[in-house]
């Protein structure tokens, strides 16, 4: 999903915005320029049939990435077709999207018998466009008229041959852009009731690909939907309205402190604040010393101790599980050890477990209380992570897990229950992730998936709309 992929093989779809797509497209635009929306822009064209404007949704792999159209000033120059609304979500920057649309824009312009292709951009000294346009068009110059908009003196125009023909500047004709921001000021206005949602993911992970069909259940909704990492500006805190952690892990166990201190360090500061959050801190982001307890209370969790003076209560093994007390996966920060070489490798911080012959790995996954769907790993999650296989649970199983979920009092967002199935059937608990879960959405049929999503977006809209 992050790699990187060149132009000569990139695969774009391009979506037209209708009125069932509208709030996808919206949310998207407004993702990408904060200040500005194209509600009425895109409504317009819709209602007119696109006779002037059309507008699509750029899509990579089934994924919407961004937005592009084009429109037409014909009262003005009937030689010129503009590019409109054209943008490419930040976290799928930097893959060639960008070139390989606006080419294609160019291409699909073509077909309008138009001899010039033009557009007009707030050209700052942070734009990041600058580099595509400059070596993708013609020619470029300033709009500098002074009975317009023009973005405080930043208004390049920039312009693109489509024949023969000689590019004719622009020569700072009247454009209407001051029309244009009355129109994005009515939009902002409709648009001011939606949330403002920051997911905490890391386009690193492959797991990634989760956390897009996360944020476009909510685009779908016309919700502005952002992706960040645990080490974003903290000036960005107060533009949302909820934070909702998901896939924001590494992968590579040398950089797990450095996350571990990020996320420490994000965790205190919105502690301090009145920002409502999603799955940030739970159960086990506090580590599993919880397995311990729950051994000594006689659930059915694989026998957890945190010291070699306890060693006598778990049953006798030949080979031992040493788990980071801290850690936060199944797999990261554990280590293997023969009975005889326990007390060397032990060290304070770890928990000790025996080693237990098992069939499969079994996780449970809930939204809020309610249970969704089982996976079986086969032989087990860690370390070749095989595809998992949809299993339903018997009466006793679901129990269980409903029992495990309680346990971590998780209201709203995901949480996930994980099971180790011994040779006997019997399931044990391997452990609890409240905090960021992953749900392997990706291995789902549609049908399922959208069922989840829809559920876990009814999740968080209840719980924002508590003290509004």
């Amino acid at each position: 999903m992050n790699k990187k992929i060149g132009d000569s093989f990139m695969k774009l779809e391009y979506e037209l915005i209708t009125e069932e797509n509208i709030n996808l497209a919206t949310s998207i635009q407004h993702t990408i320029f904060e200040e500005e929306c194209a509600y009425i822009h895109y409504k317009f064209a819709i209602d007119t049939h696109y006779k002037e404007n059309i507008f699509y949704i750029i899509r990579w792999n089934g994924f919407p990435v961004g937005v592009i159209g084009l429109y037409m000033h014909d009262e003005l120059d009937k030689n010129s077709i503009w590019l409109g609304w054209f943008g490419v979500l930040p976290e799928f920057r930097s893959k060639g999207i960008g070139r390989k649309s606006l080419l294609d824009m160019i291409e699909k312009s073509k077909e309008y018998g138009k001899k010039f292709f033009r557009l007009y951009t707030n050209d700052n000294g942070d734009s990041k466009a600058r580099p595509l346009y400059r070596s993708v068009m013609h020619m470029f110059e300033k709009y500098e008229n002074s009975d317009d908009y023009n973005y405080d003196g930043n208004c390049l125009v920039y312009s693109y041959s489509l024949n023969v023909d000689k590019i004719e500047p622009w020569n700072n004709r009247f454009l209407f852009l001051s029309e244009d921001k009355d129109d994005e000021y009515q939009g902002n206005e409709l648009w001011k009731n939606k949330y403002r949602i920051l997911i905490l993911s890391n386009p690193e992970n492959e797991e990634f690909v989760e956390d897009e069909y996360v944020a476009n259940a909510f685009r779908k909704d016309g919700h502005i939907v952002k992706m960040a990492w645990v080490d974003y500006d903290e000036k960005m805190d107060e533009k949302f309205d909820v934070i909702i952690r998901r896939n924001a892990w590494v992968e590579d166990e040398k950089e797990t402190e450095n996350y571990g201190i990020k996320d420490d360090l994000l965790k205190r500061r919105l502690k301090g604040k009145k920002i409502k959050t999603v799955n940030l801190d739970g159960l086990d982001g506090h580590g599993k010393q919880y397995l311990c307890k729950l051994f000594e209370e006689g659930k059915n969790v694989i026998p957890t101790v945190d010291s070699l003076d306890r060693l006598n209560e778990l049953p006798e093994a030949k080979e031992y599980v040493l788990k980071d007390s801290e850690s936060f996966g199944s797999g990261i920060g554990q280590k293997i050890v023969s009975g005889v070489d326990l007390e060397k490798e032990f060290e304070d911080g770890y928990l000790i477990q025996p080693k237990f012959k098992f069939k499969s790995e079994v996780q449970c996954y809930f939204v809020g209380q309610n249970f969704m769907y089982a996976h079986e790993y086969v032989p087990s999650k860690y370390p070749d992570y095989p595809e998992p296989i949809l299993i339903e649970l018997n009466e006793k199983e679901r129990g269980l897990a409903e029992e495990f979920a309680k346990y971590s009092c998780l209201e709203t967002g995901f949480q996930r229950i994980d099971f180790l199935k011994l040779e006997n059937d019997e399931l044990i608990l391997l452990e609890i992730e409240d905090t960021g879960p992953h749900m392997s959405l990706e291995f789902l049929e549609t049908d399922l998936r959208e069922r989840v999503l829809e559920e876990y977006k009814e999740n968080v809209y209840k719980y924002l709309s508590q003290n509004e």
